[in-house]
């Protein structure tokens, strides 16, 4: 028998495969899948919210350089926090 992820296992799971475009993707990605309002509601912290722009931030450099780009775009971290905000 398979165990399910847990919430954060989840959550940044799909930080780094890029498929939730900002924050708010998150959340709602993790409420369709289920989780709960109050494991969701830990999504807040600061601390958490960094961790998890970590990785989402390190699939968008990779994209750039896969694109053909010599360097990052010097916007990405602009981007990352109007995205990953609320």
């Amino acid at each position: 028998m398979k165990m399910a992820k847990t919430f954060l296992e989840r959550a940044f799971e799909l930080a780094r495969s890029g498929q939730c475009a900002s924050f708010k993707d998150l959340r709602r990605t993790l409420k369709a899948e289920r989780y709960l309002a109050s494991e969701i509601d830990q999504l807040k912290g600061l601390s958490l919210r960094r961790q998890l722009l970590d990785p989402w931030l390190s699939i968008r450099v990779l994209e750039s350089y896969r694109s053909g780009q010599k360097k990052p775009p010097s916007h990405v971290g602009e981007t990352a926090a109007l995205l990953w905000c609320d």
